[in-house]
Order: structure tokens, then sequence, then C-alpha cells
């Protein structure tokens, strides 16, 4: 073997070195992003969940999980498909109510859309189509008159979207969501509050994937109480 041949091949192994170092520590730090989302014990009210001041009584024999959400959030956008999967999987135990955050003009029409095509029965066809025309689409719907033009079909026509977004029913829908979210302080999305007693949110110690399983511990707690009432 010539000199420098030698010295190519020492290249290349030191090359290869760097290279398995580097893919090694990439993988340290996957696994640490990982595992800080992932259930370490049981979690602790004030780091991982709040206590609402003011709790909402729910009826029923189901666990209510109300998620406070918006089609303008990339985040909830994000969430959403592992929320729906969850709760799918919970669905003899747990009732899952979508509430839309009203914090700004884009919002409460995204909000009024909502609540509209949920009056007109076609929400479930269209939740996850609203998400994508924003995100996915890049599609500036700033305007009733614009979510109600790209939703529009065959069946229902613009005019019959924007009446439902501008019915009474809704505005009342609307209005209802607004106060919970105040009552609930709620200053970010994706939130979520569970059988109006605890709130859920986003954190640098509670990811997304987290919040779902604080959520079980809050569910399996709630179920206890239903099952095993306090005397008195």
């Amino acid at each position: 073997m010539s000199k420098r041949e030698s010295k190519f091949l020492k290249k290349q192994k030191l090359a290869l070195s760097v290279i398995g170092v580097v893919v090694i520590a990439v993988a340290v730090y996957l696994f640490t992003i990982v595992i800080s989302d992932t259930v370490e014990g049981e979690f602790v009210e004030g780091e991982h969940f709040f206590a609402i001041e003011k709790p909402r009584r729910v009826r029923g024999d189901k666990i209510e999980v109300m998620e406070f959400f918006s089609y303008g959030c990339i985040h909830c956008y994000n969430f959403d498909d592992d929320l729906t999967e969850w709760a799918n999987d919970r669905s003899s135990q747990v009732a899952l109510v979508r509430t839309p955050v009203i914090a700004n003009d884009l919002w409460r029409n995204l909000g009024r859309a909502h609540y509209g095509l949920m009056e007109l029965g076609i929400l479930d066809q269209n939740h996850v189509r609203l998400f994508k025309e924003i995100h996915d689409g890049k599609r500036n719907l700033n305007t009733l008159e614009k979510i109600a033009a790209i939703l529009a079909t065959s069946e229902v026509s613009e005019e019959e979207l924007l009446a439902a977004f501008t019915s009474e029913q809704v505005t009342q829908k609307v209005n209802r969501a607004d106060n919970l979210a105040r009552r609930f302080k709620i200053a970010s999305v994706p939130n979520l509050v569970v059988n109006g007693k605890y709130r859920v949110s986003a954190s640098r110690d509670v990811g997304l994937i987290k919040m779902l399983d604080v959520m079980d511990f809050l569910i399996e707690q709630e179920t206890e109480l239903k099952t095993n009432p306090p005397a008195g």
C-alpha cells in the first residue's frame, strides 16, 4: 500500500468517526426529547395541570374534555390528529368538545365558521379541511366571505354558509365560547379542560403528547370519583 493510499484511508476513518459521533449525539438529543415528553409517575397540580378557580358543573355519564383551539393555530393543527385518535379510543368514557377561542377578529370568524358548520351538520367533513386550507394551502381566510367561498359545494352554497355563520344561534355559541375561555383563564392554545375542573396547557414541562398522558391521569381520577363519590 502506497503512502498516499494509507493517508487517504486514515482520513476516511477519521471522517467516519466524526460522522459516527455526530449521529450518536443527534440520537441522544432526540432520545432526550422523547423522554421529556413521556410519563414519569404521577402528575402534580400546579406543575402539570391547574385547578379551575370556578369549576363548571358537567352533567352526564362521560368525562368531558373541552379543547380550546383555533383553526388559525398551527400547534392546534399538529395536535388535532393525536387528540382525535385519543378521544376515539376512549369514546365510551370521554366526550370531546371542541371550543374555538375568540382572541381577535380573524379567530372570531373562524369560530363562527366552526359553529356554522355544526349548525348545518357538516362539521365532521370540514373540520380538518379548514385546518388544511389555512396551513397547507396558505390561504388567508380573514373574512366570512372567503371562508364560505372555499367551503362551498354543490350541496351547500356560499349563501347558505354565510347565513349559518351569521345566525343568532351561532352568535350565541361564539359568545358562550368566549365567556368560557375567560372563565377558565385560557391564555394559549391548544388548551384542555377536564370535566370543568382542571386545565392542561402545553408548556416546557408538558409537551402536546404529554398533555394526553396528563388527561389520562385526571380522567382516571374523575372516574374514580364518579364510581366512589365521597361520603356526605
